[in-house]
């Protein structure tokens, strides 16, 4: 688990000490956060959104194997060897 992560489990522990909750709404959590001087992170561009959508679609693109007829996705990176 990376330490983001970790420090943020750790801040939702905090969190629901102090306000005395079991269940955790992550929007209630994230304005405690910026209230407690989290720094909110900064939104992407509309066109880094679209990018991130396409690469996406991109990824989850299955195709058919014609011999085996077994399914593979088809944007993995196929090597070569050159020479």
């Amino acid at each position: 688990m990376s330490t983001k992560v970790q420090r943020m489990l750790t801040f939702r522990d905090h969190y629901k000490r102090v306000k005395n909750v079991t269940e955790v709404d992550s929007h209630k959590l994230a304005l405690f956060a910026q209230e407690m001087g989290w720094e909110l992170p900064k939104p992407k561009e509309p066109i880094e959104l679209l990018a991130t959508l396409f690469s996406r679609a991109i990824g989850e693109e299955v195709r058919i194997d014609k011999k085996t007829k077994r399914p593979y996705k088809a944007s993995l990176a196929i090597l070569h060897r050159q020479g």
